[in-house]
């Protein structure tokens, strides 16, 4: 991704290692599946690194304008969420795909989305795919 892509959502280039890595350690990649008050469904594409440290947060929120939420477990410290929908979450997962190595499958799946319009039958099939993505089990080593 060329700098005035980055620009786009206001990361600059060690800002992009430096999440991609945040990413793949605390970070979900996601097909949302929703509805409508009518009933029917649809998916939004979603990224979202939860973490405890605020202030690595609040700068990727001053950086790209990703909205951050502040959740209080019971008896716990509270932790921080930033979440990218949508286009964004595209454009956030292109920058950071160079450098993602956990997460880079379920990066790549999510952005099959682009390839079909907004209400494809495609998209659970991406939607299943990502969960599927996501059941892994690391033995140690």
């Amino acid at each position: 991704m060329d700098p005035t892509e980055l620009e786009k959502i206001g990361l600059r280039p060690t800002d992009v290692i430096y999440y991609a890595g945040i990413l793949d350690g605390e970070g979900c990649v996601m097909l949302s599946k929703c509805k409508y008050k009518n009933g029917k469904t649809y998916y939004k594409p979603r990224v979202s690194i939860t973490g405890c440290y605020y202030p690595t947060l609040k700068y990727l929120k001053n950086l790209t304008g990703c909205l951050l939420y502040r959740q209080n477990p019971k008896d716990e410290r509270p932790c921080y969420t930033a979440i990218f929908n949508g286009a964004r979450a595209l454009l956030f997962l292109k920058a950071l795909l160079p450098f993602l190595k956990e997460k880079r499958n379920q990066a790549l799946a999510l952005l099959e989305v682009e390839k079909y319009p907004p209400k494809s039958s495609q998209h659970e099939r991406i939607h299943k795919k990502l969960r599927a993505l996501k059941k892994v089990f690391y033995e140690p080593t």
